[in-house]
């Protein structure tokens, strides 16, 4: 896990419609839960909010966005930035996250890893 600084290589966020979103290198797909694999997944939140209907209509804008390839390298260039737009999966679901908490998806950090977002809602959940 040299990106991700931890233990998590990957962020997918389940809604209550049922749908898996996440940005793999095809880009950012949309999967029924009964088709998703979940064989992998070791942490799970559960984030209650009254914006989730506007997070599931932002999130299916970005379904056939490209990955973000070069967000991904600047992790280890300090040349490479993140490219707004397309998405690896952390970047995509720190703006989900911070829309559900009633942020503009705007500012939250666009290159974060999937350990980070973790913490980071870990520690907004134990206050």
């Amino acid at each position: 896990m040299l990106l991700s600084n931890g233990k998590y290589s990957h962020v997918s966020i389940l809604c209550e419609n049922d749908y898996v979103y996440e940005a793999t290198f095809k880009g950012v797909i949309k999967t029924k839960k009964n088709k998703w694999n979940d064989k992998e997944v070791h942490a799970f939140f559960i984030v209650e909010s009254e914006r989730e209907e506007q997070v599931i209509k932002w999130l299916k804008k970005q379904v056939g966005k490209g990955y973000d390839f070069t967000g991904i390298f600047s992790f280890i260039s300090l040349f490479a930035k993140p490219v707004k737009g397309k998405w690896y999966c952390s970047e995509l679901g720190m703006v989900a996250y911070s829309k559900l908490k009633g942020h503009n998806g705007e500012i939250a950090n666009q290159k974060i890893s999937p350990y980070l977002l973790y913490k980071i809602i870990q520690l907004d959940r134990n206050g």
